[in-house]
Protein backbone atom coordinates (compact mmCIF):
# COMPACT_ATOMS: atom_id res chain seq x y z
CA UNK A 1 0.00 0.00 0.00
CA UNK A 2 1.36 3.15 -0.84
CA UNK A 3 2.64 5.45 2.32
CA UNK A 4 -0.01 8.34 1.74
CA UNK A 5 -2.88 6.26 1.27
CA UNK A 6 -1.74 4.25 4.64
CA UNK A 7 -0.84 7.43 6.38
CA UNK A 8 -4.58 8.85 4.89
CA UNK A 9 -6.28 5.94 6.85
CA UNK A 10 -5.09 6.33 9.48
CA UNK A 11 -6.29 9.59 9.95
CA UNK A 12 -9.41 8.74 8.86
CA UNK A 13 -9.37 6.34 11.60
CA UNK A 14 -8.42 8.08 14.64
CA UNK A 15 -9.49 11.77 13.83
CA UNK A 16 -13.48 10.87 14.78
CA UNK A 17 -12.56 9.69 18.18
CA UNK A 18 -9.97 12.61 18.77
CA UNK A 19 -12.74 15.31 17.34
CA UNK A 20 -15.65 13.77 19.37
CA UNK A 21 -14.25 13.64 23.04
CA UNK A 22 -17.34 14.38 24.88
CA UNK A 23 -21.25 12.57 24.71
CA UNK A 24 -24.12 14.24 23.19
CA UNK A 25 -25.98 12.82 26.07
CA UNK A 26 -26.09 15.01 29.37
CA UNK A 27 -23.17 14.63 30.89
CA UNK A 28 -20.23 16.33 33.46
CA UNK A 29 -16.45 16.61 33.14
CA UNK A 30 -14.01 16.36 36.13
CA UNK A 31 -10.24 16.64 36.52
CA UNK A 32 -9.45 14.93 39.73
CA UNK A 33 -6.25 15.26 40.83
CA UNK A 34 -4.20 13.75 43.69
CA UNK A 35 -0.62 14.16 45.60
CA UNK A 36 0.88 12.13 48.10
CA UNK A 37 3.94 13.23 49.93
CA UNK A 38 6.74 10.68 50.46
CA UNK A 39 10.56 10.73 51.64
CA UNK A 40 13.13 9.29 49.34
CA UNK A 41 14.94 6.47 49.91
CA UNK A 42 17.54 6.59 47.09
CA UNK A 43 20.22 8.72 47.00
CA UNK A 44 22.02 8.51 43.27
CA UNK A 45 25.46 9.67 42.76
CA UNK A 46 26.81 10.64 39.03
CA UNK A 47 30.86 11.20 39.04
CA UNK A 48 32.45 12.64 35.84
CA UNK A 49 36.25 11.91 35.77
CA UNK A 50 38.33 13.34 32.77
CA UNK A 51 42.15 13.38 32.18
CA UNK A 52 43.41 15.92 29.39
CA UNK A 53 47.20 14.77 28.58
CA UNK A 54 49.65 14.68 25.72
CA UNK A 55 49.85 11.20 26.11
CA UNK A 56 47.17 9.08 25.80
CA UNK A 57 48.57 5.70 27.36
CA UNK A 58 48.99 8.68 30.78
CA UNK A 59 45.52 9.95 30.80
CA UNK A 60 44.24 6.27 30.51
CA UNK A 61 45.81 5.17 33.55
CA UNK A 62 44.71 8.28 35.61
CA UNK A 63 40.92 7.52 34.49
CA UNK A 64 41.47 3.84 35.42
CA UNK A 65 43.65 4.50 38.60
CA UNK A 66 40.75 7.22 40.20
CA UNK A 67 38.24 5.00 38.47
CA UNK A 68 39.16 2.06 41.15
CA UNK A 69 40.27 4.23 43.67
CA UNK A 70 36.18 5.44 43.50
CA UNK A 71 34.88 1.90 43.42
CA UNK A 72 36.69 0.62 46.52
CA UNK A 73 35.83 3.68 48.55
CA UNK A 74 32.27 2.94 47.85
CA UNK A 75 32.39 -1.07 48.53
CA UNK A 76 33.91 0.37 51.83
CA UNK A 77 31.06 2.28 52.64
CA UNK A 78 28.94 -0.70 52.18
CA UNK A 79 27.97 -0.10 48.43
CA UNK A 80 26.71 -3.20 46.66
CA UNK A 81 28.92 -3.87 43.81
CA UNK A 82 25.12 -4.49 42.12
CA UNK A 83 24.45 -0.58 42.43
CA UNK A 84 27.42 0.60 41.13
CA UNK A 85 28.28 1.25 37.28
CA UNK A 86 30.39 2.58 34.83
CA UNK A 87 30.63 3.82 31.27
CA UNK A 88 33.34 2.55 29.44
CA UNK A 89 36.55 4.92 28.74
CA UNK A 90 35.94 7.82 26.31
CA UNK A 91 38.87 9.19 24.62
CA UNK A 92 38.90 11.95 22.14
CA UNK A 93 41.18 14.95 20.90
CA UNK A 94 41.37 18.12 22.89
CA UNK A 95 41.96 21.07 21.00
CA UNK A 96 42.86 24.97 21.88
CA UNK A 97 42.38 28.03 19.79
CA UNK A 98 46.10 29.46 19.52
CA UNK A 99 46.89 32.94 17.71
CA UNK A 100 43.18 32.18 16.16
CA UNK A 101 43.41 28.11 14.87
CA UNK A 102 42.32 25.14 16.56
CA UNK A 103 45.42 23.24 17.63
CA UNK A 104 45.50 19.81 19.05
CA UNK A 105 47.13 20.09 23.08
CA UNK A 106 46.26 16.30 23.37
CA UNK A 107 43.63 13.90 24.48
CA UNK A 108 40.81 13.75 27.14
CA UNK A 109 40.01 10.39 28.86
CA UNK A 110 36.45 10.52 30.56
CA UNK A 111 33.92 7.77 32.08
CA UNK A 112 30.82 8.34 33.89
CA UNK A 113 30.18 6.37 37.10
CA UNK A 114 27.40 5.72 38.83
CA UNK A 115 26.63 5.11 42.25
CA UNK A 116 23.15 4.09 44.19
CA UNK A 117 23.06 3.96 47.78
CA UNK A 118 19.92 3.21 49.58
CA UNK A 119 20.69 4.00 52.95
CA UNK A 120 20.46 7.74 53.11
CA UNK A 121 21.92 8.11 56.21
CA UNK A 122 25.45 7.27 54.76
CA UNK A 123 24.90 9.94 52.24
CA UNK A 124 27.01 12.54 54.31
CA UNK A 125 30.03 10.07 54.63
CA UNK A 126 29.63 9.15 51.14
CA UNK A 127 29.69 12.52 49.93
CA UNK A 128 33.18 13.33 51.88
CA UNK A 129 34.85 10.40 50.79
CA UNK A 130 34.46 11.46 47.70
CA UNK A 131 35.46 15.10 47.81
CA UNK A 132 38.09 14.12 49.95
CA UNK A 133 39.51 11.30 48.11
CA UNK A 134 39.73 14.32 44.73
CA UNK A 135 38.36 11.58 42.31
CA UNK A 136 36.05 13.30 40.64
CA UNK A 137 36.13 16.76 38.60
CA UNK A 138 32.01 16.51 38.94
CA UNK A 139 29.37 14.92 41.08
CA UNK A 140 25.68 14.89 40.80
CA UNK A 141 23.12 14.08 43.15
CA UNK A 142 19.80 12.76 42.85
CA UNK A 143 17.25 12.00 45.30
CA UNK A 144 14.45 8.79 44.36
CA UNK A 145 11.96 6.80 45.67
CA UNK A 146 12.27 3.27 45.13
CA UNK A 147 8.56 2.33 45.05
CA UNK A 148 7.94 5.40 42.05
CA UNK A 149 5.60 3.01 40.34
CA UNK A 150 3.39 1.82 43.28
CA UNK A 151 3.32 5.67 44.44
CA UNK A 152 2.05 6.93 40.99
CA UNK A 153 -0.92 4.39 41.01
CA UNK A 154 -1.81 5.14 44.79
CA UNK A 155 -1.74 8.56 43.07
CA UNK A 156 -3.81 7.66 40.50
CA UNK A 157 -6.39 5.70 42.59
CA UNK A 158 -6.81 9.08 44.82
CA UNK A 159 -7.19 11.42 41.63
CA UNK A 160 -10.33 9.21 40.52
CA UNK A 161 -11.69 8.45 43.89
CA UNK A 162 -11.01 12.62 44.05
CA UNK A 163 -12.53 12.88 40.31
CA UNK A 164 -15.77 11.45 41.26
CA UNK A 165 -16.51 13.21 44.18
CA UNK A 166 -15.90 16.64 42.75
CA UNK A 167 -18.19 15.54 39.94
CA UNK A 168 -21.01 14.11 42.41
CA UNK A 169 -21.46 17.24 44.01
CA UNK A 170 -21.79 19.04 40.92
CA UNK A 171 -24.38 16.83 39.43
CA UNK A 172 -26.34 17.04 43.01
CA UNK A 173 -26.30 21.34 42.34
CA UNK A 174 -28.50 19.81 39.22
CA UNK A 175 -30.83 17.70 40.73
CA UNK A 176 -28.85 14.73 38.70
CA UNK A 177 -27.30 11.61 39.93
CA UNK A 178 -24.37 10.25 38.65
CA UNK A 179 -24.25 7.60 36.17
CA UNK A 180 -21.74 5.47 34.40
CA UNK A 181 -18.34 7.04 33.50
CA UNK A 182 -18.27 7.83 29.49
CA UNK A 183 -14.63 8.20 29.03
CA UNK A 184 -11.77 8.01 31.51
CA UNK A 185 -8.32 9.70 30.56
CA UNK A 186 -4.87 10.75 32.40
CA UNK A 187 -4.66 12.86 29.16
CA UNK A 188 -6.35 16.25 28.65
CA UNK A 189 -8.68 16.20 26.15
CA UNK A 190 -10.46 19.54 25.77
CA UNK A 191 -10.14 21.93 22.94
CA UNK A 192 -6.84 22.04 21.44
CA UNK A 193 -5.13 20.87 24.74
CA UNK A 194 -6.72 17.41 23.67
CA UNK A 195 -2.74 17.61 21.20
CA UNK A 196 -0.84 17.94 24.24
CA UNK A 197 -1.00 14.26 25.41
CA UNK A 198 1.54 13.72 28.55
CA UNK A 199 0.26 11.75 31.20
CA UNK A 200 0.14 13.99 34.67
CA UNK A 201 1.21 11.19 36.22
CA UNK A 202 4.82 11.41 38.48
CA UNK A 203 6.81 11.87 41.11
CA UNK A 204 9.27 15.27 41.94
CA UNK A 205 10.24 17.37 44.37
CA UNK A 206 14.00 19.20 45.76
CA UNK A 207 16.14 15.90 44.20
CA UNK A 208 18.96 17.32 42.50
CA UNK A 209 22.40 18.73 43.52
CA UNK A 210 25.79 19.48 41.60
CA UNK A 211 28.72 20.01 43.02
CA UNK A 212 31.62 20.95 41.04
CA UNK A 213 35.03 18.77 42.59
CA UNK A 214 37.11 21.59 42.85
CA UNK A 215 35.18 24.57 44.14
CA UNK A 216 33.70 22.77 46.86
CA UNK A 217 34.57 21.82 50.40
CA UNK A 218 33.78 18.62 52.06
CA UNK A 219 31.72 18.60 55.12
CA UNK A 220 33.61 19.17 58.43
CA UNK A 221 32.39 15.73 59.92
CA UNK A 222 30.37 12.78 58.51
CA UNK A 223 27.47 13.61 60.62
CA UNK A 224 27.34 17.24 59.78
CA UNK A 225 23.15 17.88 59.71
CA UNK A 226 21.80 16.42 56.48
CA UNK A 227 18.12 16.86 55.01
CA UNK A 228 16.90 15.29 52.11
CA UNK A 229 13.39 16.68 52.61
CA UNK A 230 10.02 14.92 50.88
CA UNK A 231 8.60 14.39 47.67
CA UNK A 232 5.53 14.25 45.78
CA UNK A 233 3.87 12.08 44.01
CA UNK A 234 0.93 13.35 41.65
CA UNK A 235 -1.79 12.15 39.46
CA UNK A 236 -4.84 13.80 37.76
CA UNK A 237 -7.00 12.12 35.63
CA UNK A 238 -10.06 13.84 33.60
CA UNK A 239 -13.11 11.78 33.79
CA UNK A 240 -16.74 12.09 31.70
CA UNK A 241 -19.68 10.73 33.88
CA UNK A 242 -23.61 10.31 32.22
CA UNK A 243 -26.04 12.42 34.05
CA UNK A 244 -29.42 10.65 35.31
CA UNK A 245 -32.43 11.84 36.84
CA UNK A 246 -32.91 8.60 38.78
Amino acid sequence: MNNWIRFGLCIFLISPVIANPLPTKPHVYVEGSAEIEVVPDTITFKVSLEKVDVDIAAAKADIDLRSQKLINISKELGVLDKYISATTLRIRPETDYIDGKRIKVGVKASRQIQITIKNIESYASILTALIEANVSEIISTRLSVSNETELEDSALLEAMNDAKTRASRLAKTQGKKLGEPYSISEFMTRGEERYMLQISRRVEGQSVANFGGASVDAPSQPSEPFSIGTMVARAEVYVVYFLSDK
